[in-house]
């Protein structure tokens, strides 16, 4: 009773929403990354015990034995406010991981990026399964059980299984059922048939459904009209078998053979040790006698394949934990994705508690071919929101790439969809640093060698190639960076060697724009995320580098508070640091002076220095700097702090920039003006006296590139100015 109730969440105040009675406790789901029974005790100098129950599994940091270091604040302090269960899951996490992960971290998806939570998508309200094919007509085929299917045409009785279509790309997709005597059925849970796996060849839908005495097939010519049921079941086994599925229709299968999963077991409800894996000819999908079964692989990943059922193996184990899955083709990553959701101790729920579709986990796993060898993509004991029952990646979403996708799920019964970003191990060829001499470098050689340029960095600012506004829904951003994207090589063969980009864009032509990478707490968004990535590997596969912003003026607003602002500097240095980018250099804010900004922590210099240790704390590595207002000067104790020092000229006269850059050579550093709005003659004359002067030159062609509508049109976004930059840029 003791044990119970020191470790129990308390209801009384406390300073903690851990705290239990002298026990930390994650009953209440606080840290995602542990399993819900997990407590600590801290101790003197970042030391701590931690056990938990559900994994048999005490660990112990020993910390250093500094009492100063006992209780920290986010400043060093005595501030109470600091996180330290958050400490307690950073290293936690980490123990979790390697005990539950069965296999070892994916060689090829390096990390894992979800929506945020408010950005999920929901449909088919008290309905669950959901498997999905890509059929001939470019919809995608799905069915459902225990529920009423889409709410376009909901069914007026629950049905145990029913099937339907879905249309369109999300967030903006729509669905309906397809009704059909052949394939409802009533019933509820086990006493009804369920489908657990659906595939289209040839224009024929196949599904599996399991809950009828093992499994069997079922097939409809008529695109789910009407449907014929085979006359033969699984014997032993493939209790809920679910398809391979790849393309459109099966385009871009590995062969001519169609591919059957399933854990090891006669039903759909007891966890296996063990997956396993048939294969059919795809002319053959309704012959029984026609299936092999996957034995074990021989040399060099090759698979044995055996008639007989009772000599089937595995091709992924993991005791115990062995549940639904789906499986998908990315042909972007040249991977196989199995998505498993983790059956709970007491997955033969009773209520709420222990019920995948509201709490739970599960792993998402890649591999070269369809029996392995397999390799951990995500793994979590506990999401953020219930996973459901069963999950897959539909091949249709799947961007070009593979990189971006979108995770179809049953939680909460419904079909969810959740997009989800892979970030993988992709190799830099660009890197740009500083030579001894304080000349730019990109690959160890000096920019525009034999040039009047050389050693300098012209840029050109392209911050709404990104561009967002979440008020405007009808303002198609991949598009946007799509059309600068196929500009890059023209703006780099005019003598661009970086573009200026921002987390928060730039001023549209409008007010009131919301368009903003970060969100209020400082956390950071996939989507916009997304889009700055594929811009910064563009630029670094045309040799050309990336100036990153973090902040601009008249997007600060949204941020909840300071502690938010330096969240998003540690979270977008962060997200630089482990992308592997060596193509960055980084703008703390954009004319950090800037009347737009609300926060003294981004507006005075005291602010701007600490965040700029703060950055390089975070990663060293990189060069960092911020910028001033148009007026070309910049404050003493921010040109010692940089690496280099970033004027802007949109206020300054062009007779003045000579003088505006011998004020700053004192300073012995590298001088990059990454803004100014001089266009036609005199922006050709502001670049000219910049690079006779040995400083770089940065153009903002503000009418053309940074207002809507934005065009990126290469040399003819300003002629005059293009000239110029080739001509001293060029030996």
């Amino acid at each position: 009773e003791y044990i119970r109730e020191a470790i129990a969440p308390t209801a009384l105040p406390a300073p903690f929403a851990y705290y239990g009675f002298y026990w930390g406790t994650n009953e209440r789901g606080t840290y995602s990354k542990m399993p819900l029974d997990t407590y600590w005790a801290l101790g003197l100098g970042d030391s701590f015990v931690v056990f938990c129950p559900s994994l048999d599994l005490v660990a112990v940091r020993l910390g250093n034995g500094n009492r100063g270091s006992h209780l920290p604040g986010p400043e060093g302090n005595d501030n109470w406010s600091d996180d330290w269960g958050g400490r307690v899951e950073g290293f936690f996490s980490q123990i979790v991981d390697a005990v539950n992960d069965p296999y070892p971290a994916s060689e090829v998806v390096k990390r894992v990026i979800w929506a945020p939570v408010e950005e999920i998508v929901k449909d088919g309200d008290g309905a669950d399964n959901w498997p999905l094919t890509w059929g001939d007509d470019d919809a995608q085929y799905t069915a459902y059980g225990d529920g009423w299917g889409f709410k376009s045409n909901r069914t007026v009785e629950k049905l145990s299984v029913g099937v339907g279509r879905v249309f369109g790309t999300p967030p903006d997709f729509t669905a309906e059922n397809i009704r059909s005597n052949d394939i409802e059925r009533p019933g509820d849970g086990a006493r009804g048939a369920k489908a657990s796996g659906i595939l289209m060849v040839d224009g024929v839908l196949y599904m599996w459904m399991r809950n009828a005495d093992n499994s069997t097939l079922t097939w409809s010519n008529d695109h789910g009209k009407t449907w014929v049921w085979s006359d033969w079941k699984f014997s032993a086994s493939f209790g809920c078998p679910t398809f391979l599925n790849f393309g459109q229709n099966y385009e871009g299968a590995r062969d001519d053979y169609v591919y059957i999963y399933s854990f090891d077991s006669d039903t759909a409800y007891d966890p296996a040790d063990r997956l396993v894996l048939a294969r059919v000819p795809r002319n053959e999908i309704r012959n029984n006698f026609a299936y092999e079964y996957f034995q074990t692989t021989v040399g060099d990943n090759i698979p044995v394949w055996t008639k007989r059922l009772d000599q089937r193996g595995a091709i992924f184990e993991y005791p115990g934990k062995c549940y639904r899955l789906g499986v998908t083709y990315n042909a972007g990553l040249g991977r196989y994705i199995l998505c498993q959701v983790i059956p709970n101790e007491n997955h033969r729920f009773t209520g709420r508690e222990g019920d995948m579709r509201f709490v739970g986990g599960f792993g998402i796993y890649d591999a070269p071919e369809p029996w392995g060898p397999w390799t951990t993509v995500y793994y979590t004991n506990l999401w953020d929101v219930g996973p459901g029952e069963s999950a897959s990646q539909p091949v249709k979403w799947m961007s070009a790439d593979g990189r971006t996708n979108w995770h179809v799920y049953s939680g909460d019964d419904y079909f969810a969809v959740r997009k989800v970003e892979y970030v993988t191990n992709w190799t830099p060829k660009t890197k740009i640093a500083l030579d001894d001499d304080g000349r730019w470098t990109l690959n160890g050689k000096v920019t525009y060698p034999g040039a009047q340029a050389e050693g300098l960095l012209m840029n050109v600012r392209m911050v709404n190639s990104t561009f967002e506004d979440r008020k405007r829904p009808d303002f198609d951003a991949d598009a946007n960076t799509e059309r600068f994207l196929s500009k890059i090589p023209e703006y780099v063969a005019l003598g661009a060697r970086a573009f200026t980009l921002n987390l928060q864009g730039g001023m549209p032509g409008y007010e009131g724009a919301v368009n903003s990478a970060i969100n209020p707490d400082g956390s950071l968004q996939a989507a916009y995320l997304a889009r700055i990535r594929r811009v910064i590997e563009a630029c670094d596969e045309n040799g050309a580098a990336v100036i990153l912003g973090i902040f601009y003026q008249r997007q600060d607003g949204i941020f909840e508070n300071d502690d938010a602002i330096r969240n998003a500097v540690r979270n977008a240095m962060t997200w630089v640091r482990d992308a592997g980018f060596t193509n960055v250099l980084i703008e703390i804010a954009n004319e950090y002076d800037h009347s737009g900004f609300d926060h003294a922590v981004i507006k005075s210099v005291e602010g701007e220095l600490e965040l700029i240790a703060l950055a390089r704390e975070i990663a060293p590595e990189l060069l960092i700097s911020t910028s001033g207002l148009g007026h070309g000067r910049m404050e003493a104790r921010l040109c010692e702090a940089v690496d280099f020092i970033m004027p802007h000229y949109n206020g300054t006269p062009v007779d003045d920039i000579p003088g505006r850059i011998e004020a700053l050579k004192k300073y012995g550093k590298p001088i990059v003006c990454n803004e100014d709005d001089k266009i036609g003659e005199k922006g050709a004359a502001a670049a000219r006296l910049s690079v006779e002067n040995g400083a770089s030159w940065g153009f903002m062609a503000v009418k053309v590139n940074q207002h809507q509508p934005f065009v990126f049109d290469g040399y003819n976004d300003d002629p005059a100015v293009y000239d110029m930059l080739k001509s001293f840029t060029s030996p």
